[in-house]
């Protein structure tokens, strides 16, 4: 679906003889050096060639599927559930079933903790743009594991939001010599790149909007298509050396990766609620601006930006009887009441100087509950 996009925002030109990037079936092992040749001239001249397995989709799913443990699928389900009840995911999901879903949207993927590329073979032919391009996508982040970037971006576990700062700059400089590559194979003018970005962009709104499990498309959504935004503006004004730099001074939230620049105001020591002694809190985090725009899009259609700092509390009560999420977003004045009262959400409102808190309730009684009766405090998502 991406690279049909970026078809038809730049439009087919024409093909030239002299290109460092062609289709080729990426199973084959002359293919992937070939595409590894290209992408050296194109990024690093002295990238080392990494291991590559070519592996059934039933083979990668077994193995996926076997190195889930029975209390990992129960953390998976009591998160879960609290998500389900503000929309950002369906009630039904399971952890099995989340996997099996984004391999069969893979055809290659790259794996640090082996340090290699599998290519999925599905037993036709990969050979077409997009499988070629996507092998190239793949071969940057054997190249960026080997350099040491891939580190630097994962680093000390941070919440949601952080996470997939990070990553939209792991996967927008992927993606952006894919599209490079792009580019120089269909003998583009990257005049117009850009432009297809912004499509790109209006097509991952389009689906947020459309997501049944938003938390979990979070990053399909976000990362390549803002992260290319902001890889390439960096690209664009000072080179590969600027892109390497980025690795050492990363975006914090998806808020600073959309606007260039850090929200004036967060939660701190709001963010998380602190619940009575009779629940248990599953998830604690904080989910970020794109994923509260995208939310907003998705329970009522409308548009909402102006989210400045969140704060993800979801509780399940001691007998396992009782689910509560609770959602605090803080909000530029006259953003967000609109699409809670049209999602038919509950919520208290709280006036801030130049900002509001909104906090969203729901449970699984269907009832109307006011977060006072399980929240005694709030502290620091860090705490």
């Amino acid at each position: 679906m991406r690279r049909i996009l970026l078809v038809i925002a730049l439009g087919a030109g024409a093909c030239g003889s002299e290109r460092d990037f062609a289709p080729c079936d990426i199973r084959a092992p002359e293919c992937q050096a070939d595409l590894l040749e290209g992408l050296r001239k194109l990024r690093n001249p002295s990238a080392v060639a990494p291991n590559v397995v070519v592996r059934t989709e039933e083979e990668v799913i077994a193995e996926s599927v076997s190195e889930t443990t029975p209390e990992q699928r129960t953390a998976f389900a009591r998160r879960n559930a609290t998500l389900a009840l503000l929309r950002l995911s369906t009630p039904a999901l399971t952890l099995d079933a989340r996997t099996r879903n984004t391999i069969a949207q893979t055809a290659a993927f790259y794996s640090s903790a082996s340090d290699r590329i599998t290519v999925i073979d599905r037993g036709k032919p990969l050979n077409d743009i997009g499988a070629t391009l996507t092998f190239t996508h793949e071969l940057v982040h054997a190249m960026q594991s080997a350099e040491g970037l891939l580190t630097l971006a994962r680093g000390e576990g941070g919440s949601f939001d952080w996470e997939l700062a990070h990553r939209a700059v792991t996967e927008g400089e992927a993606t952006l010599y894919e599209d490079l590559a792009g580019l120089d194979l269909f003998g583009w003018d990257d005049d117009q790149y850009a432009e297809a970005l912004a499509h790109y962009q209006g097509y991952q709104q389009w689906r947020a909007r459309e997501s049944d499990h938003l938390v979990y498309d979070a990053s399909f959504l976000f990362a390549y298509a803002y992260g290319a935004r902001f890889m390439y503006d960096i690209w664009r004004e000072r080179g590969f050396a600027g892109v390497v730099d980025t690795y050492h001074a990363l975006p914090a939230t998806t808020y600073e990766v959309m606007n260039r620049r850090a929200p004036e105001v967060s939660l701190g020591a709001d963010a998380i609620a602190v619940p009575t002694a009779d629940y248990d809190v599953v998830v604690a985090d904080s989910f970020g601006a794109f994923m509260v725009e995208s939310w907003c899009r998705h329970v009522s259609d409308t548009y909402c930006g102006g989210a400045l700092g969140d704060g993800f509390t979801g509780l399940i009560s001691k007998d396992g009887t009782r689910v509560v999420a609770i959602w605090r977003i803080r909000a530029s004045p006259g953003f967000l009441e609109d699409t809670i009262r049209a999602a038919g959400l509950d919520y208290a409102r709280l006036d801030r100087d130049n900002a509001t808190d909104f906090i969203i309730v729901a449970s699984n009684t269907g009832e109307a509950i006011g977060y006072e009766t399980v929240v005694t405090g709030w502290r620091a998502l860090t705490d």
